[in-house]
Formats: C-alpha cells, structure tokens, sequence
C-alpha cells in the first residue's frame, strides 16, 4: 500500500500499523499499534484523527484536561468498563447483570489488553472454537454479549462503524444442533422417569442439592435461576410464595407433594441465607452457572453409563419439563401459567414446540370424547 493512500498519522511497517501522533500531541495522546489489517487500521486511523481534531478545538476554546490521562484507541476491557457505566447496563434487572458480569469478565481475561477496533474476525473465531468444545453454551452467550458490546461502542463512537468481530461469527459450527434444537428453541425435554433417576444419581453422587433443585423446576414450573435463590420463606405454610426476578411476576401456589416429600428427605444445608438450595461444597448458595456445571458432570456421567438418553440435557430443561407434564397430565394451559408466570401465549407456544403428538396422546383424545349417538 503507498504511503499516499494512507490517512494522517498512519504509518505501515513490517509488523504492521501503527498510529502517530506528532510530537506537539503525544503528551497528550499515545501512539498505537493498529494490527496488520489495512481495513481495521485505515478506518481506526480515520477515527483517532477526527477525535484529536475535535481535542484540538475544545483546547482552542479554553478547555483544561488532566495531563495523566494519555487518549488513544479503546481496548475491549476500556469498552468493558465504559458499558458498565452506561444507561443500558443500569436498565439491567439484578440477576441479569450477574449474568453479564461473568460473560464480560471472559472476554476481558482474553482480549481486555487488545484494541477493540483492530480485534479480528480470525482472532474472535480461534477463540470461540477452542470455547465451544470446552463449553459451547458459554460460547454462545459470549458470543452474544461480544456483539452487544461492539454495537454499543460504535454507538459511542469508541470503534468505527461497522467494525464488530463478533457480528461475523456463526453460532453453531457444523450445521444446527437438531437433536437438541429445533428453529433457535432447546426441545429437551425431562420425563417425571428421568427426573427420579437423576435424583437417585445425585444423591449417590454426594450432591442432593442438584436433584432438589431439579424436582422444584420442574414441579413448580420456575425457572433455575429462581430456584436456586429460593428461602425456607418462600415455602411456608404449605405454599410456595415469591417474586420471580426476571418478570416480577407473584408466583403463589401450593407446594406440590413430590417438592414438600423431597425437602423433608433431603434438607438443605442450615446457612445464614437459608436458602433452599446449597453446595454441598461451598456450603453456600449456587452461581447459577456453577450449578449449570455441576449438573452437566452428574449427566454426563449417567448418559455414559445406563441413561443415554440425558446426554445434552440441561438443568434449565427443567421448567420445560414441568410444564408439558401438567398439560400431558390433563391440566389446562391458563392454570399452568399461573403457576409459571408465562403468558397465556408463551404457554400454548410451550406447548405447541414441546408436547408430544404421538399415537397414544391421540388415544387419549379419543377416549376423552363426550358426546355420543342417542
């Protein structure tokens, strides 16, 4: 590429591009290595010129800056800290902002130090392919999470428009998960028998807890990460009375048998939080992907052994679960619904993606048929 072509300040060398400023601006601003891509330089390039001509006529109007902040390109981790700060991340809900926390926080341990606007697209797609075979469910989160952020910087003019790394990335390698998938939907499903079996199996395993909190999801209809912060509060009485987090929704409904039998045989661990659901390591409340976790070791176990048909289930199935088996068990949707928090659309959505149509479901129709020949 001749030097011509080449905006103001940009320099190409043998190990690629750098940005420099003049020396009248450099106790102001750094120099900057921009990558070897001319098209992520060329445009990161253009960007830090205009934002120094814009420096440069605020200090022409009078203006005082603080001589130990050096400006230059923004690093993933500046952007990281930026979002936090921002308007979108204090419209977050609580327990949605745990959720991001722990995303940000790996792709700040893998690109914090790195240029956001020079990050590319095969550098992204090395990394996302070693996460997917380690833990395809975060990659796909992260993956999401690195989209929003870069959408957000070019929104605040921290990176060009149009450079995202991660908006370029596929979310499946191979083709779409259709054991486990079907049109952008999980269709795992647990059977009240698979739910037993796990039990069984953590119990032996030395971890009640995940079977606990995998009878309330799916008995209860709540979603895990409700489960998981649940007190001995919460089920006084008889009921099951809380807040769900994500919704608001006021869930108050009897406590069903099969929950009340499994509290009484395998009672919490006591803590000062007294929740419902505890390590039996920590001796503490569950992270919800700490719990994701532990589960997946306890089902991957089983699917080796004599449960094949586990593999890839997750404890968030569990909710899921619970709901089809009421409608299977002859429960209308709306009554279901106000058990779950679902609307009554999301609920026949529910149904309509995960209930089975099988030979015997059309029997029972049948025989559920009133009218007859006079």
């Amino acid at each position: 590429m001749r030097k011509a072509e080449l905006p103001k300040r940009l320099f190409e060398e043998a190990s690629g591009f750098y940005w420099k400023p003049e020396p009248r601006l450099r106790p102001k601003w750094k120099a900057w290595a921009l990558g070897a891509d001319p098209r992520l330089a060329i445009a990161e390039a253009k960007r830090l010129n205009q934002a120094v001509q814009e420096w440069l006529a605020k200090q022409a109007d009078g203006a005082k800056t603080r001589r130990k902040t050096r400006l230059g390109p923004s690093t993933v981790g500046q952007i990281i800290a930026g979002y936090k700060q921002s308007e979108d991340w204090r419209r977050l809900a609580p327990s949605t902002a745990v959720t991001y926390t722990y995303e940000f926080r790996r792709l700040e341990d893998e690109f914090g130090h790195e240029v956001a606007a020079t990050l590319s697209l095969s550098r992204v797609d090395d990394w996302l392919e070693a996460l997917r075979r380690e833990a395809p469910g975060t990659a796909r989160h992260v993956l999401a999470k690195g989209r929003l952020l870069f959408a957000w910087a070019q929104r605040k003019e921290m990176v060009a428009a149009g450079v995202n790394p991660f908006l370029g990335q596929r979310r499946h390698r191979g083709g779409r998960d259709t054991k486990w998938t079907q049109g952008g939907k999980r269709k795992a499903r647990f059977t009240w028998d698979e739910v037993q079996a796990v039990v069984a199996a953590a119990d032996a395993a030395g971890v009640p807890s995940m079977g606990t909190a995998l009878v309330i999801a799916f008995a209860c209809v709540q979603r895990i990460t409700d489960v998981l912060d649940l007190r001995r509060k919460h089920v006084a009485g008889g009921r099951l009375k809380f807040r769900q987090r994500k919704t608001g929704f006021e869930v108050d409904m009897a406590l069903p048998p099969i929950v009340a039998e499994r509290l009484a045989a395998a009672p919490a661990l006591s803590t000062p939080t007294q929740h419902l659901i505890v390590s039996e390591s920590t001796k503490a409340a569950y992270h919800e992907k700490t719990a994701s976790r532990v589960f997946k070791r306890l089902i991957d176990a089983m699917a080796a052994t004599d449960r094949p048909s586990l593999a890839g289930k997750q404890l968030r199935d569990g909710r899921r679960s619970g709901f089809v088996q009421y409608v299977l068990d002859g429960v209308a949707i709306p009554f279901v619904c106000s058990m779950s928090g679902h609307s009554i659309e999301e609920g026949m959505s529910i149904v309509e993606h995960y209930l089975p149509k099988t030979a015997d479901q059309a029997d029972r129709a049948v025989s559920a048929l009133s009218v007859k020949w006079r």
